[in-house]
């Protein structure tokens, strides 16, 4: 509860628990949202459900968890939304103690986000409302905090439409998505659509791939104060507290301390290292790497071994040009950075790496592509649950 990928993890949980029920209790419907479940079920003679409510709470025991089962009820408060099976209706539920807060119309939010949060409230309303009467029975309180917001919009019931059957095909939309706030004056989602149309005009060739109607622009939310000093204390404190293990500055054996590729300090993880080549004029390469060590043998790796060679423009730069299976290079560090963390939003070492790389961008002695700007963050894979499961299979 409350970890950064607690979500995830409640839906995968959710999912191995629906198929154990499905498979020992072939007579009951279950429906699963995060963390409330519900389970309908025609009638059942009282001993036979009195046998089902020992076995979830068996089936839900072997699996570490409690469950609170109320059996023979008709009506029944799921989510947000009061289900009646008896007289077949539903309407809105809210708990006792809960009271509607929404954002405030003078809060640091794009204008779209602030305009579509009462009209998405009224649609939801509407949604889980089975009749006008029970819309009007709950909205006042809905109302109340939507003025005390500063929202003009007046709530009404909307009857649900029947669905379009004729399905769009769906565009593939590149989205720009410029951070949000108050504080800038200058309309940054015009000037760049008016780039759009001046760099990338009916007769370019890439007009196909880049013009209004794919690409679009949204903008985000920034971080609000709460955020910021958070983030900030975390930082603090987290510099206060000793380190678990110090590591050696280099574990080269002692026969090749001699040719450490970075004389001495070589184990050094979350880098921005720097590559310059022994030619004439010299050639330079800027990489990221979570660990410099395994980096650098992965390097040396492609120089001796030819079907790597397009494993990095590194490594293609060294087959092409014959600089030989252990090439005469010099490695620097460039900066330091935090990869990425579960939760985080960005990677900062690769962003690090971008910068680096766009700072040098026109210099002809660097062989860094501008494709290498739009690559995705490589450091996100291992949190992944294709990674989790090698990593399982590993430890079997």
């Amino acid at each position: 509860m409350g970890a950064p990928d607690g979500a995830e993890v409640c839906e995968l949980v959710g999912l191995l628990i629906l198929h154990k029920l499905r498979m020992k209790f072939k007579n009951l419907d279950f429906g699963l949202y995060r963390d409330d479940g519900l389970a309908v079920s025609g009638r059942i003679v009282p001993n036979q459900l009195d046998d089902i409510r020992k076995g979830l709470h068996q089936l839900f025991a072997n699996l570490g968890l409690k469950i609170t089962v109320v059996t023979g009820t008709t009506e029944v408060d799921f989510l947000d939304v009061t289900l009646d099976l008896a007289k077949e209706k539903f309407r809105p539920y809210r708990k006792p103690n809960d009271k509607p807060l929404y954002v405030n119309v003078e809060s640091n939010h794009p204008p779209n986000v602030l305009k579509q949060i009462p009209i998405g409230i009224n649609k939801r309303l509407s949604a889980i409302s089975c009749t006008p009467e029970d819309f009007n029975a709950v909205k006042s309180d809905y109302q109340r905090a939507l003025n005390e917001s500063g929202h003009k919009h007046r709530l009404r019931y909307e009857a649900p439409t029947a669905p379009k059957n004729k399905e769009k095909s769906k565009r593939k939309i590149i989205w720009f998505n410029p951070p949000f706030n108050q504080a800038v004056k200058t309309n940054i989602g015009k000037k760049f659509l008016r780039l759009i149309n001046q760099h990338f005009p009916k007769n370019s060739p890439l007009h196909r791939l880049l013009n209004r109607n794919t690409v679009k622009l949204s903008y985000s939310c920034t971080k609000n104060v709460k955020a910021i000093i958070q983030s900030h204390n975390s930082k603090l404190l987290n510099q206060n507290k000793p380190a678990a293990e110090e590591k050696k500055p280099c574990d080269c054996q002692k026969n090749r301390r001699a040719r450490c590729p970075l004389r001495g300090h070589c184990n050094q993880d979350d880098v921005i290292y720097h590559v310059t080549t022994d030619e004439n004029p010299p050639r330079k390469y800027i990489g990221s790497t979570g660990s410099f060590k395994q980096r650098y043998t992965s390097h040396m790796h492609t120089f001796r071994t030819e079907k790597l060679k397009t494993s990095s423009t590194l490594s293609h730069h060294v087959w092409d040009k014959d600089l030989g299976p252990e090439p005469n290079l010099k490695w620097e560090i460039l900066a330091n950075a935090p990869s990425y963390k579960k939760g985080n939003r960005n990677c900062d070492l690769c962003l690090t790496e971008k910068l680096h790389i766009l700072r040098n961008l026109h210099n002809q002695e660097y062989l860094n592509r501008r494709t290498e700007m739009a690559l995705r963050c490589r450091h996100k894979a291992n949190f992944r649950l294709n990674a989790f499961m090698k990593e399982r299979k590993k430890q079997k």
